[in-house]
């Protein structure tokens, strides 16, 4: 019972929430799955605010996280803004 309680509990601690979908490839699109304080999940993986990252065949700076949208910066140093969509599953 023990080892059951154990594998439980560890599995909710490192059980990542998001769903990233059946298709999600890194190098052709940049997809916002998540925000955390500093950090957004692009294409499954998190980056912290200032964190260069390749998506898309570039390089983008994640320039800072304000409400549900992040803005990065390209390699050409153009800014771009993505923010989440609104969820299905919460009522407001």
């Amino acid at each position: 019972m023990k080892y059951l309680l154990f594998n439980f509990f560890w599995l909710v601690a490192y059980a990542d929430p998001f769903y990233y979908g059946e298709n999600s490839m890194p190098n052709e699109s940049l997809n916002l799955y998540g925000l955390m304080q500093d950090r957004a999940n692009f294409n499954g993986k998190w980056y912290k605010v200032q964190t260069i990252f390749e998506a898309q065949n570039t390089s983008w700076t994640i320039l800072k996280i304000q409400n549900h949208c992040v803005f990065l910066q390209d390699s050409t140093q153009t800014p771009h803004k993505i923010c989440l969509l609104k969820s299905n599953l919460l009522r407001n």
